[in-house]
């Protein structure tokens, strides 16, 4: 798991980076309840499905309703004195 967050925060802007650490973190649970018998997670995983397309659709809808086209990104930048 602690290899899978290292290639989430390395690869986060690099294409196809945070897909890789998603995949690394499905295999870490899979061999876990391979060797163990018992799930890693102390929650069942599809109560986090609803959430996460909330999220995804919110994530998208944010900019739609703010007149940009829809999953529209945007930056800026905060300056000090």
């Amino acid at each position: 798991m602690l290899l899978t967050a290292l290639l989430l925060w390395r690869g986060h802007n690099a294409p196809g980076g945070g897909f890789i650490a998603g995949l690394m973190t499905a295999c870490a649970l899979i061999l876990h309840r391979v060797a163990n018998g018992r799930c890693a997670l102390n929650f069942p995983p599809l109560t986090v499905v609803p959430w996460g397309l909330a999220l995804s659709f919110t994530t998208g809808l944010v900019p739609y309703l703010l007149g940009r086209a829809y999953l529209k990104s945007d930056y800026g930048y905060v300056s000090t004195p």
